[in-house]
C-alpha cells in the first residue's frame, strides 16, 4: 500500500490496488484536489472535483493525466458516516453508470464552471451569434446554398474580401445541438471564419434538418450529400484540401464523414478530405438512449452503436491513413465527454492515424467552440496549423 498527499487540502490518504481509496477526512465541497500518486499500476496525477449530490451519494470526479490524455473517473462519496468516507473510483464505462444518472452525466450545461446551467445556454447562443454576424459584415459571403430540398439543408460559403479562392482550404464545420436544438443552425455557425479566411482558408458552415423531424439516419445521408457538394465545390476551386470540423453532435456527423463506406451513398472522392478537428464530440451515442435527448432521436441501443462513430472506427481508421485528426475537449466539459474523446483519439492512433489530442485549458462545453472567434486562441491556432496556413 502506498501513501499519497493531497496538495490542496494537505490531508494525508492511502491508495489500495484496484482502485479503492480512503480519504481521511471528507473534503469540502466546492474544492479542487490535485492528488499525486505513486502507485505504479494508474496515472500519476489526479484532480478531484465536487460535482453534485444524488440521494445520498456525493459525486465528485477524478481528471486522470496519463501520457498527456486526460480521462474522466468516476468517484462516490458517502454522505453517511463522520469524517471518514469510502471513495472508490475506476475509469467510466457507459455501464458504471446508474442510468438514472446518465441525463446529468450527458447535460454538459450542469459542468460549465464559469455559470448557471441556463445561463450559459444563453450565453453562447449569444456568442456565436455575434461572431457569426461579424463574419456577415467583415467577409464576402455566398449565403444559404442548397445541397437538399428542405429549408435547413442549406450552407454558408464564407472568404476574406478580394483574396483569390482558387487553391483556398476549406474548413467545414457542423454545429451541434443533440441533432434537435433547432436555435443552432448555419446562421449562427460561421463565428469562426474571421480568423480562418483571414489566414487564407475558405470556412463553410453547414444546416442539416433536426430530429424528432427526420431520423438520424436522415441526417447522416444530408451531411453526405453536403460533403459531397463540398467535395464537387473543392475540385472547382483547385482547393489543396478539406477539413471537417465539428462541435458535440456535430463532431459526430464529421466523425462518420471520415469514412467512405458508411452507406450506399458514397459519391464524393474521400482522397480531398486532409483532416478534421472534432471538438467535444459524442462517438458513443449508446448512453444518449437512456436520456430524455433520446425523446427526439428515438434510438434503440443497438441503433445507436450502429450509428456510432466508435462502432466504426476501423473504416475511420482505413480512410484516414492520409489525414491528421484533432480531437479537442475542455477542461471542464463533462468527464463523459472527456472519456469518449480521449477513446476515440486512442482508437485512431492505435491503427496508425495522425492524431492530436488537445485538452483546452479554462473551457467548458460551450466556450471551446465559441472561442475560435479569436485569432489568439489556441484551438484557432491549431486550426490554421493544420490546414498548412
Amino acid at each position: 500500500m502506498d501513501f499519497f498527499e493531497s496538495s490542496a487540502s494537505g490531508k494525508t490518504a492511502c491508495i489500495e490496488s484496484h482502485y479503492h481509496r480512503h480519504l481521511q477526512r471528507k473534503p469540502h465541497r466546492e474544492r479542487s484536489y490535485d492528488i499525486l500518486i505513486t502507485h505504479d499500476d494508474i496515472p500519476k496525477k489526479m484532480k478531484w472535483v465536487y460535482r453534485g449530490e444524488s440521494n445520498k451519494f456525493d459525486y465528485w470526479y477524478a481528471i486522470i493525466v496519463n501520457n498527456g490524455m486526460n480521462l474522466g473517473a468516476k468517484t462516490e462519496q458517502l454522505l453517511e458516516g463522520d469524517d471518514y468516507g469510502l471513495v472508490t473510483a475506476g475509469i467510466v464505462t457507459m455501464t458504471s453508470i446508474p442510468d438514472q444518472e446518465l441525463d446529468y452525466h450527458y447535460s454538459p450545461s450542469r459542468w460549465s464552471h464559469r455559470m448557471g446551467a441556463q445561463e450559459v445556454i444563453a450565453e453562447h447562443i449569444k456568442n456565436i451569434e455575434k461572431g457569426s454576424k461579424e463574419s456577415l459584415w467583415t467577409l464576402e459571403a455566398e449565403l444559404e446554398i442548397s445541397y437538399g430540398d428542405t429549408e435547413r439543408q442549406k450552407m454558408d460559403v464564407f472568404h476574406r474580401k478580394d483574396v483569390q479562392k482558387k487553391g483556398a482550404p476549406i474548413f467545414v464545420y457542423f454545429h451541434g445541438g443533440y441533432w434537435q436544438i433547432k436555435k443552432l443552425g448555419r446562421e449562427n455557425s460561421s463565428f469562426m471564419a474571421v480568423p480562418l479566411c483571414n489566414a487564407g482558408a475558405t470556412v463553410i458552415s453547414v444546416g442539416y434538418d433536426l430530429t424528432p423531424d427526420v431520423s438520424m439516419d436522415t441526417i447522416i445521408l444530408q451531411v453526405k450529400k453536403a460533403v459531397h457538394l463540398i467535395i464537387k465545390l473543392a475540385k472547382e476551386r483547385e482547393s489543396r484540401g478539406v477539413y471537417l470540423s465539428g462541435h458535440s453532435a456535430g463532431a459526430h456527423l464529421a466523425a462518420l464523414m471520415l469514412m467512405s463506406s458508411f452507406s450506399d451513398y458514397d459519391a464524393f472522392d474521400s482522397e480531398l478530405i486532409k483532416g478534421a478537428v472534432l471538438v467535444s464530440g459524442v462517438f458513443d451515442v449508446r448512453p444518449l438512449t437512456k436520456t430524455s435527448t433520446n425523446d427526439s432521436l428515438k434510438l434503440t441501443e443497438e441503433e445507436a452503436w450502429r450509428l456510432s462513430p466508435m462502432s466504426l472506427v476501423d473504416d475511420i481508421a482505413i480512410q484516414s491513413r492520409h489525414r491528421h485528426i484533432i480531437i479537442a475537449v475542455g477542461e471542464y466539459d463533462p468527464p463523459e465527454f472527456r472519456r469518449q474523446s480521449g477513446e476515440m483519439e486512442k482508437a485512431l492512433r492505435d491503427r496508425g492515424v495522425k492524431t492530436n489530442y488537445i485538452d483546452v485549458p479554462d473551457t467548458d462545453h460551450f466556450n471551446i467552440t465559441e472561442k475560435l472567434s479569436e485569432a489568439k486562441y489556441k484551438l484557432t491556432k491549431e486550426c490554421i496549423r493544420l490546414m498548412g496556413l
